[in-house]
């Protein structure tokens, strides 16, 4: 069943555009230009942190799985995070332009539709304009990931940057030696 909606309050305060069901939101506010796209699906779930901010576009799709946002995110303009298993994203993360989370590649020739893998993303994470990242990543704590960067592997140590198509390590933040 899928609902187009000009705008829904719930309980939580939550305001949002579109709503897929069946499925679950919690959270609160999220402060943008306009409202957030949520797509519900088999049972997917939404949990929203406090005071995260978004501009034009953002587009959270749990598709049986569960994405889970930090408070003080902010997201600009088109950003998407798809779940089909979990994506956790933790507090105090910027994503620039068009930036790209998937927790799943899809597995052709297979029972299943989707071959996915968790991905978690740290506290105080930077991430630049077109930036992928794939099922499976992990992102330590006050990373930055450059623009254009598409991330397949961990991004480990904590404070470093990463950048590239796969992304590699490029240096460490100046910060980090603080």
């Amino acid at each position: 069943m899928r609902l187009y909606l000009d705008t829904l309050r719930c309980a939580t305060g939550l305001a949002f555009r579109k709503l897929t069901s069946p499925g679950s939101v919690q959270g609160s506010i999220i402060q943008g230009f306009k409202r957030p796209t949520l797509e519900l699906r088999n049972g997917g779930r939404i949990v929203l942190g406090k005071r995260s901010q978004s501009r034009a576009g953002l587009t959270l799709i749990a598709d049986g799985g569960t994405i889970e946002v930090g408070m003080h995110c902010q997201f600009n303009t088109n950003v998407s995070v798809t779940a089909v298993e979990r994506v956790k994203i933790g507090e105090g993360c910027s994503f620039a332009n068009n930036v790209v989370v998937v927790d799943h590649d899809h597995a052709f020739g297979e029972d299943s539709l989707f071959d996915a893998s968790e991905v978690s993303i740290g506290d105080d994470v930077w991430v630049g304009a077109n930036a992928v990242i794939l099922k499976g990543v992990r992102v330590a704590d006050h990373c930055v990931i450059a623009a254009g960067a598409v991330v397949t592997n961990d991004v480990q140590p904590e404070y470093s940057i990463w950048g590239g198509c796969p992304a590699r390590m490029i240096s460490m933040r100046p910060d980090a030696y603080e």
